[in-house]
């Protein structure tokens, strides 16, 4: 996709798929088109460059050969939290998600506040509250500039190369790439 996606009013606002509920594979999507939210919502704001929030209740879910070269903005306050991913905002629990060869060479920028703020260049949040989530990279790179300029409630801020929690990377990868606070 070239086009820009601008969520008026979403939650869930992707590159290609604002929200993936389902078992499958997302297979080679292309972005280059701008991902940005524009709208104060009920709930999480989640920006993806190629999906918004993949929420998967059992089974698995494949992303392979994906690619976002676009940029991702949140220009508004939000009222709950963001979550910023070059490939996928958010991953919910008691998903299993593999990420394959995808790569993000977007750049993510926050200008606003938010009660809580998680950006990074893969995956921006992933929740595994239920500890029955499993979250695999294989071959997945990162490279755009991730900029928050959230002022308020620094405490519920994460930040990372990858993702901002652990997960399992084939093939390993160097110290400190990934962060979990």
């Amino acid at each position: 996709s070239s086009a820009a996606t601008g969520g008026k009013g979403a939650n869930f606002i992707g590159g290609i798929c604002g929200f993936f509920n389902s078992t499958g594979v997302i297979e080679e999507c292309e972005n280059y088109g701008l991902v940005t939210n524009e709208a104060v919502v009920s709930g999480w704001t989640c920006l993806g460059g190629v999906v918004g929030c993949v929420s998967v209740s059992s089974g698995e879910t494949v992303m392979t050969g994906n690619i976002n070269t676009a940029d991702l903005k949140n220009t508004v306050d939000l009222t709950y939290s963001l979550a910023m991913g070059g490939i996928t905002g958010r991953v919910n629990q008691n998903a299993s998600l593999t990420i394959v060869d995808c790569e993000n060479s977007g750049n993510l920028s926050n200008s606003k506040n938010a009660v809580g703020v998680y950006m990074a260049g893969l995956a921006g949040y992933v929740d595994d509250s239920k500890k029955k989530l499993s979250v695999k990279f294989e071959g997945c790179k990162a490279s755009g500039a991730i900029v928050n300029e959230c002022t308020a409630n620094s405490s519920k801020t994460a930040i990372g190369g990858f993702t901002h929690a652990k997960a399992i990377f084939l093939p390993p990868v160097e110290p400190g790439v990934y962060f979990h606070t």
